[in-house]
């Protein structure tokens, strides 16, 4: 058995580590993974294949204590420049290229 917390910390590490965002069916097979890691039920260096499935957009509310807020802009080169604050003609170009 694996806690909610255990299972939203796996939700994190396989979106940090290997660019997954899952759902917590996903996070719940890791974290119980790691559980019988922990217990010696599984050896540290021993290979494992873990199912995960589900996208973390059908819940994504599960995590939103757990990230940043995501900024919102319109589609607009304009908007765009008003959050990120560019200095007067600066292209966003010029602003990742300096």
């Amino acid at each position: 058995m694996v806690s909610d917390e255990e299972i939203l910390d796996s939700i994190q590490l396989l979106a940090r580590t290997e660019g997954i965002f899952t759902e917590p069916a996903g996070g719940t097979t890791l974290a119980a993974t790691r559980a019988l890691i922990k217990r010696g039920a599984i050896k540290r260096h021993e290979s494992v294949v873990i199912c995960i499935t589900g996208n973390g957009y059908k819940t994504a509310e599960v995590m939103l204590d757990r990230v940043t807020k995501a900024v919102e802009i319109d589609r607009s080169l304009a908007d765009f420049e008003r959050k990120i604050a560019l200095p007067p003609n600066e292209t966003p170009a010029a602003a990742v290229t300096a």
